[in-house]
């Protein structure tokens, strides 16, 4: 990697309508200083949106799979009363525009949601970059994988990433 390069901020755009998950989300993120630059969205509406405005500058997306619609409505498919699937749409959005750019985009996807149909969409729709998150989630691993996803040396120590030590992850603020 040349000098410009290295000092180019990775640019993340995190789609999250839950206050206390972006908080959590924040946390993890604000370790990384001036390495990464990131991007809020909190319906589909401003994930959409910002992914036009990212276009081919975008070096990894957080999706939430549950969210609201907000005003990108338009750009979603109708049929989803639930909103149960919003964030499929987004990725999916993402996923066929030409103008974002986006066929290795990494994605890491975040959901309470389970279940096979849910499961095999998401990674269909991830074509093998990305990882689908159930919530609750080790924050550890989430952190080491995006990190690792977008070339920035992750912070959280190697014993952390051990499965054998018992360690607890779902709260770190």
């Amino acid at each position: 990697m040349n000098e410009a390069a290295a000092h180019t901020p990775r640019r993340i755009l995190v789609v999250e309508d839950d206050a206390s998950m972006r908080k959590q989300l924040s946390v993890i993120f604000s370790r990384y200083g001036s390495a990464i630059e990131l991007t809020w969205a909190e319906n589909a509406g401003e994930a959409l949106s910002a992914l036009e405005a990212a276009g081919s500058h975008l070096d990894a997306l957080v999706l939430d799979l549950m969210m609201p619609y907000g005003s990108g409505r338009e750009k979603l498919p109708a049929g989803d009363p639930l909103e149960l699937d919003t964030g499929l749409h987004v990725l999916n959005y993402a996923r066929r525009n030409a103008s974002i750019g986006t066929p290795a985009l990494w994605v890491a996807v975040i959901t309470a949601r389970s279940g096979l149909a849910v499961a095999r969409r998401t990674t269909e729709l991830l074509a093998g970059s990305g990882i689908l998150y159930l919530k609750p989630f080790d924050t550890f691993k989430f952190e080491d994988d995006v990190m690792k996803a977008i070339g920035v040396q992750s912070l959280v120590p190697a014993e952390l990433l051990d499965d054998s030590v018992p360690h607890v992850t779902e709260e770190r603020l």
